[in-house]
């Protein structure tokens, strides 16, 4: 496709297809098994250099931290988000094609064909895009009260743990995960207007 042809539904589709994919490989890679079996294998470096504890898993999971009811508040959160985050993923990934879709549709852009298309370019763009709006996203929400009000939760364990990063009020997910995907289809609709228009 090329040429001054519009994009069809089919091709939308297909980009949708893609960038669920895409947001669907990233549903907690931290506890992936690779993942938490490199980590442990280097706790175990680190505990056979310096022995810090009486035991590895006394050492590595301190009772002090993972009995506390704070842990449970964080294990608690990153369930439920990740339901959240499961099921939210498609329509995030539909936000940024329809977005890219409508802006390069308004500024009378053709779709471009397979052979236009640039995986790197468009990975850099979702990568640095996205990352730039959760970045002024989170930023607002330490200086907004109404926003606060719902971030301020991330703010509040007691103890840190390796998942109270997950811990985040569900309407933050939610809005952060809209707020990114219009961005990123914005910054996609406008990357093929330069590059491709």
């Amino acid at each position: 496709m090329g040429g001054g042809e519009q994009a069809t539904w089919g091709e939308v589709w297909a980009q949708l297809q893609v960038l669920f994919w895409l947001y669907a490989g990233n549903l907690g890679p931290a506890f992936s098994p690779l993942n938490v079996l490199a980590t442990l294998s280097l706790c175990l470096v680190l505990w056979v250099l310096w022995k810090p504890g009486p035991g590895f898993f006394s050492w590595v999971f301190p009772a002090r931290i993972y009995a506390r009811p704070s842990f449970r508040v964080d294990l608690k959160l990153m369930v439920l988000n990740w339901f959240i985050d499961l099921f939210a993923r498609m329509n995030y990934a539909a936000i940024a094609t329809i977005t890219a879709f409508g802006v390069g549709q308004a500024l009378g852009l053709a779709a471009p064909g397979p052979e236009e298309r640039s995986p790197i370019l468009s990975a850099l763009v979702v990568f640095l895009v996205g990352d730039l709006a959760l970045y002024w996203y989170h930023r607002l929400n330490h200086g907004r009260p109404v926003l606060w009000a719902f971030h301020a939760l991330h703010h509040s364990a007691e103890e840190m743990s390796p998942v109270t990063a997950f811990r985040h009020h569900p309407i933050y997910s939610i809005t952060a995960g809209l707020i990114v995907s219009a961005a990123v289809g914005v910054a996609q609709g406008l990357a093929m207007a330069l590059f491709l228009g």
